[in-house]
């Protein structure tokens, strides 16, 4: 099976091998069956990746993908784009999701008007502790709606307002209000508002989940599987965190769907106190980011480090790969170094552990190798 670094760069030699073909379309649309032109690249996505590629494009040579929420491809596409060829940025102008920043005058047609962006007021509250926006919107014909269709209209017109990324990091519970309620501001005014509140409350506006580091706690558990015994951590994807220790394998094996691989290295931290354990595996990170993985952003990169975790027993180093044969390449001679043992996991219950050793990847038997030693 190739790997998502393969995958993504057969898809820019498709690409460039029909950029002629697709400018043509977005120039005159009326020369081709749209929907046949548009479901064959829908296809050819398919048959490069994997199933559910949500792809648009846009005025001006624009392309971009989009998650159809599939919340694992916010970690995925921005590699896509970041190995775009240069010769193709002349020309095009590429997005890894659905970017906002319609104009105010954007909504939809109803029976009996037009409801754009400007027509919609928004009642708006921010929970600190959970970085996130609670919204309530109202508009007087939408009102008179069902619910669902509704809040069906409002959320395509907040992906194209703000764009999914935005959404996806810092929207919460959203509300349709059968009146108005308290202050409320305009909804084109919304992202000025998040941007504002962010900067009052001294937190870094983030467009790229990727990007948004966030720490938890956990209670160590019996130690009968791989992270029972983890008490802290950081991770910027939640959800792979979650269905790790809800056993469920579904985002792990949707990752490995399109090539790549979301898993761990872990060592035992031999007993040593925190601030230590924290600060040799940082320096461990550092050589791995630096040797083995790369830039990230760079389009070179062949990994980025999604999390850390600090367990009772072991150290652990969250990794989501796009090029698997690669990182074995490389990663003996960057731990060499080290006098830990270190091994390699999926990142899913069960799955398959291997050894790292100096001399040879010894893939190991025994699920849980050298994890609570004494």
């Amino acid at each position: 099976m190739n790997t998502f670094r393969e995958r993504t760069e057969k898809f820019w030699n498709w690409f460039i091998l029909h950029e002629e073909e697709l400018h043509n379309f977005l120039k005159d649309p009326k020369n081709y069956d749209s929907q046949g032109f548009m479901d064959m690249i829908g296809h050819t996505l398919e048959n490069i990746f994997s199933k559910n590629m949500y792809f648009e494009f846009s005025k001006n040579n624009g392309f971009s993908f989009s998650t159809g929420g599939d919340h694992f491809l916010f970690y995925l596409l921005p590699y896509i784009i970041a190995k775009a060829p240069i010769s193709l940025k002349y020309n095009w102008t590429f997005s890894p999701y659905k970017m906002g920043g319609i104009s105010d005058t954007f909504g939809f047609k109803t029976e009996t008007s037009v409801i754009t962006i400007a027509d919609i007021d928004i009642l708006t509250g921010y929970d600190d502790k959970k970085n996130i926006f609670y919204i309530g919107f109202y508009n007087e014909e939408m009102s008179q709606m069902d619910d669902e269709k509704s809040l069906h209209m409002f959320l395509i017109l907040l992906d194209s307002l703000l764009g999914e990324n935005i959404v996806e990091m810092y929207i919460g519970p959203i509300e349709s209000l059968k009146e108005k309620k308290g202050k409320m501001i305009k909804m084109k005014d919304l992202f000025s508002y998040i941007e504002k509140k962010l900067a009052d409350t001294g937190r870094e506006f983030f467009h790229n989940p990727a990007d948004s580091y966030t720490g938890y706690e956990l209670k160590p558990q019996e130690k009968t599987s791989l992270r029972s015994d983890l008490y802290m951590g950081t991770t910027c994807f939640f959800d792979l965190i979650g269905a790790f220790y809800n056993e469920n394998p579904a985002i792990a094996d949707s990752i490995a769907s399109y090539g790549a691989k979301a898993c761990f290295i872990y060592y035992n931290n031999l007993n040593e106190p925190p601030d230590i354990a924290i600060n040799k595996r940082n320096e461990i990170i550092d050589k791995i980011e630096t040797f083995v993985l790369g830039k990230k952003d760079s389009g070179n990169e062949i990994g980025i480090i999604m999390g850390t975790g600090l367990g009772e027993d072991n150290c652990y180093i969250d990794i989501l790969l796009f090029d698997e044969e690669k990182f074995f390449e490389n990663i003996r001679t960057t731990l060499k170094e080290y006098e830990f043992d270190f091994y390699f996991s999926e990142f899913k219950q069960n799955g398959e552990v291997i050894e790292l050793s100096e001399n040879n990847f010894i893939r190991n038997d025994n699920r849980f190798p050298g994890r609570f030693t004494s």
